[in-house]
């Protein structure tokens, strides 16, 4: 007899958060590189508030969506600030001793890696489902 509670508990639940997940919005966008527009090819895009963080992955061509709990529900409205992570080339070489040595090497700035240095902002509010961001390339090293 304690199922009875417990399922009308999750029927309330489910009551009250569904008109809450239809103010999720879809966002997505384009990684370009600010030198010359061409796109940067591999990452995870962050979305983060002071409660929560939501990510994208980004495709070769530099597009990406964004969700909260999966790639295509979108985020709620809300101030969020931009950061990247995993923006780098990978290359692999066989070494004579038969292991393989990886290299990763940063493709955009740095500051990008830090919600704090990055910069960048965007606000999900409904009007606007597009966000389009220029990086700088990592400096040689």
């Amino acid at each position: 007899m304690k199922i009875f509670p417990i399922l009308i508990c999750l029927f309330c639940i489910g009551l009250f958060c569904s008109p809450g997940c239809s103010d999720f919005k879809q966002l997505g966008g384009k990684v370009t590189f600010s030198d010359d527009g061409s796109p940067v090819p591999t990452g995870t895009i962050f979305f983060a508030t002071p409660t929560a963080i939501s990510q994208g992955a980004i495709q070769p061509d530099g597009t990406f969506t964004v969700g909260s709990f999966g790639a295509d529900d979108g985020l709620p409205p809300g101030e969020y600030q931009v950061f990247f992570g995993g923006v780098e080339a990978v290359s692999e070489e066989k070494l004579p001793d038969g292991t393989v040595k990886t290299t990763y090497t940063p493709l955009i700035d740095g500051k990008y890696s830090d919600a704090a240095t990055s910069g960048l902002t965007f606000t999900v509010d409904g009007n606007n489902n597009s966000f389009d961001i220029q990086v700088d390339r990592a400096k040689p090293r």
